[in-house]
């Protein structure tokens, strides 16, 4: 009761807002959404879609490293396929050397641990846009749900971990999962579109993979959006016939109905943040109209703070850059390399700092740092770092002629000099950041601070650099 309980005390700073949040937004909450076409180099744009791309399968590749290397552990995998491959009952979508089938492939082969879903779909194979076979102006279920089953099928063999019926026919899941089953593949996921709605924020994505319905639209599959109640029943039906995750398509607006799945069914739940939610924070900011990234990180907490367990997001990358432009810098440290011989240093660690250092070079400065590593100090000068970490053995003289003298050094302060005398400590701080470059200097202390140190001493370290004045 006020004034005994006043809820800003826990609003007013940073540090309290962050210590008592309830949802936190992080890497691990995404599914990316790779579109791939046919064709060698490519990486094109799609007009609706800003800064979102369809790939080549050999540029998939490379996106898929990335992907890794920043974090994000899953994607949702769909293809563009060519218009002469298209036909009614979606033939090639068996193809065991089709589009997808090779996508699924590359991506294993890039990075194994990948997390690879995909769509399970006629549309993008059908010469009429739709999500089933095509009877006169009637989309055939039970037909296409067979179809579907075999398209799954298909994707396991390929070696996808989850496949994700998007096309809402009635019963698919039950027989996309006796398929499975009946092959073996008794690991292999089912997430299933099972709230998906009649939506008119799919246009983007439908340009980006050509699949737009050719005749009428997609309300005699996919639900009305003024029902909330049927969705609930729709995912217990989904989850009764094997499905493992269950995702609402799409986000923002369908925020009640995660929250009503989420109180009534336990299991995990995807929400796809479609692209037409995408192209309007885009076009938005674009003009002016909006803070991208506030909108952006405001929408996504949004989701999970509603329910959502998984987050399918074009704005994944977007959200991970950011976060990493909250970091100053970033250090790779490597604590018993300096105990290797310099031939066991390149073959058993010097590799892995290597690949730190790329995957973080374009979000962060990176200071590679390796303790008694003085003789790869020419290597590490080499590698993309912003700085090099220099153990307390080594001088700076020493380590500016090893390093070739054209990268920042950081000095490293033995922690057993803080048993001098508080201004002794001064002194010696002050000569070494003079020694390791005057106004361009980084200062670490080395390994901590030894316990029986007094506190006094090690407040006198930082006072030494808080007051440190370059010489002239």
């Amino acid at each position: 009761m006020y004034p005994l309980r006043r809820n800003r005390r826990l609003r007013q700073s940073h540090a309290i807002r962050h210590l008592v949040r309830e949802t936190i937004i992080t890497p691990s909450d995404f599914l990316v959404p790779l579109f791939v076409v046919e064709g060698k180099g490519i990486k094109e744009a799609i007009p609706s879609m800003p800064n979102y791309y369809r790939y080549s399968l050999d540029l998939l590749a490379k996106e898929v490293k990335e992907l890794w290397q920043m974090g994000l552990c899953g994607v949702l995998v769909f293809v563009k396929v060519p218009e002469a491959l298209k036909d009614n009952a979606g033939t090639e979508a068996l193809n065991p050397k089709g589009l997808m089938q090779r996508a699924v492939k590359t991506i294993k082969d890039a990075c194994p641990d990948m997390l690879v879903m995909t769509d399970v779909a006629l549309d993008p194979y059908s010469s009429y846009g739709h999500d089933g076979i095509v009877e006169g102006q009637k989309i055939l279920n039970d037909e296409t749900v067979e179809v579907l089953a075999e398209m799954a099928l298909s994707h396991a063999e390929a070696g996808a971990d989850f496949v994700a019926p998007s096309d809402m026919m009635d019963g698919r899941i039950l027989t996309i999962r006796e398929a499975l089953e009946e092959a073996g593949y008794t690991d292999t996921g089912i997430m299933s579109y099972s709230a998906k709605y009649a939506s008119a924020f799919y246009g983007p994505f439908r340009d980006a993979l050509d699949s737009a319905p050719g005749f009428g639209d997609k309300t005699s599959y996919q639900m009305d959006p003024a029902n909330r109640f049927e969705a609930v029943e729709e995912a217990q039906a989904d989850v009764d016939e094997g499905a493992d995750i269950i995702m609402v398509k799409p986000g923002i607006c369908y925020l009640d109905i995660v929250r009503e799945i989420k109180n009534e069914i336990d299991v995990p739940i995807a929400v796809y943040q479609v692209s037409g939610e995408y192209a309007m924070v885009k076009a938005a900011a674009e003009k002016g109209w909006l803070d991208h990234d506030a909108v952006m990180m405001e929408q996504l907490l949004a989701i999970k703070r509603a329910g959502a367990n998984i987050i399918a997001s074009y704005f994944a990358k977007d959200v991970v850059k950011l976060m990493a432009a909250g970091v100053n810098a970033v250090q790779v440290f490597d604590s018993w390399g300096g105990m290797l011989s310099p031939t066991d240093y390149q073959e058993f660690s010097w590799q892995y700092i290597q690949q730190i250092i790329d995957a973080l070079k374009e979000e962060a400065p990176v200071i590679a740092f390796g303790k008694g590593c003085w003789f790869a100090l020419r290597e590490m000068s080499q590698s993309g770092a912003a700085a090099l970490g220099v153990d307390w053995t080594c001088s700076a003289q020493n380590a500016r002629y090893l390093s070739g003298g054209k990268i920042t050094l950081q000095g490293n302060f033995d922690p057993s000099r803080l048993m001098s005398p508080p201004k002794t400590i001064k002194r010696m701080v002050h000569e070494m950041i003079d020694a390791f470059g005057k106004d361009r200097y980084i200062v670490n202390l080395g390994h901590g601070i030894l316990p029986n140190i007094p506190l006094e001493n090690a407040g006198a370290f930082i006072e030494a650099v808080k007051e440190y004045k370059p010489r002239d």
